[in-house]
């Protein structure tokens, strides 16, 4: 974790202690929509929507400990394929 989310972290819950409810209530919505733009951008980078090669995409995802690229890039390989569906090789997901 960066420190700038710590710090942001630390903020929201000094803010949560500390604004009147209506205030909270516009901060909330406010971060849910830009973390809603986020998963968009991340989302369009992925499908290749915005010319994003696979391996730019497989790169931008890949996280020490998390899944290996190859991994990932059949995970990419297959939402660009079918980006209505579940990519049915990842545990947990929908089907």
């Amino acid at each position: 974790m960066t420190i700038e989310k710590i710090r942001a972290q630390v903020q929201a819950g000094i803010d949560a202690r500390t604004l009147d409810p209506e205030e909270l209530a516009a901060r909330r919505a406010e971060l849910i929509s830009l973390e809603a733009a986020r998963l968009q951008r991340m989302t369009a980078s992925m499908l290749g929507l915005d010319g994003t090669t696979l391996e730019d995409a497989v790169d931008a995802a890949y996280r020490p400990g998390g899944l290996s690229r190859a991994e990932l890039r059949a995970g990419i390989e297959f939402r660009r394929a079918h980006p209505d569906q579940a990519y049915p090789g990842r545990a947990g997901a929908a089907a």
